[in-house]
């Protein structure tokens, strides 16, 4: 679908749905860049793209992120899917970790929560995607704080990176 017909006139998002559940995996390539192209548009397919997100696809799974992203805070179903994709570290937990700081404050509970975690590379992705947030996660300035101390050095640096991103210390 991608590349078909003119700038004025995107593919619907009903037809990159169903294009998105497909078996044929160039047609779930290219819907999923589509629905990543649309931003908030690409509302309506935010429970496809959460189903993506298992993709054993690569440019699938990364795209659909990207679009749960671009779609920002209706994209608040995805929450759960997207935090559990954290400890698992990689490209994954970096792509989930950043479609989380748009999702906006909705996903803040969930990333103190995630501050907690017991695998380094959960409180790693959290802290990452708070400093992503901006002065939008100030109500994480003291767990964070916390973390500068943790054992993990990659959760201690991305702590004090997501601090100055913050800007609230």
């Amino acid at each position: 679908l991608a590349g078909t017909g003119n700038a004025d006139d995107p593919p619907a998002v009903e037809d990159l749905i169903q294009a998105l559940q497909s078996k044929d995996l160039p047609a779930r390539r290219n819907a999923a860049y589509d629905l990543d192209q649309l931003g908030q548009q690409a509302a309506p397919a935010v429970a496809a793209l959460i189903v993506a997100l298992d993709d054993a696809d690569q440019q699938v799974w990364s795209r659909s992120a990207s679009a749960l992203a671009g779609i920002g805070p209706a994209a608040e179903p995805a929450i759960p899917k997207l935090v559990a994709g954290l400890p698992g570290g990689g490209q994954r937990a970096y792509r989930y970790g950043y479609a989380l700081s748009q999702i906006g404050p909705a996903v803040l509970p969930v990333l103190l929560e995630a501050l907690k975690a017991e695998q380094p590379p959960a409180r790693a992705g959290a802290a990452r995607s708070l400093g992503w947030m901006g002065a939008g996660a100030t109500s994480a300035v003291p767990p964070l704080l916390e973390l500068l101390d943790d054992a993990e050095t990659t959760v201690a640096e991305l702590s004090a990176e997501a601090l100055g991103r913050i800007g609230q210390v």
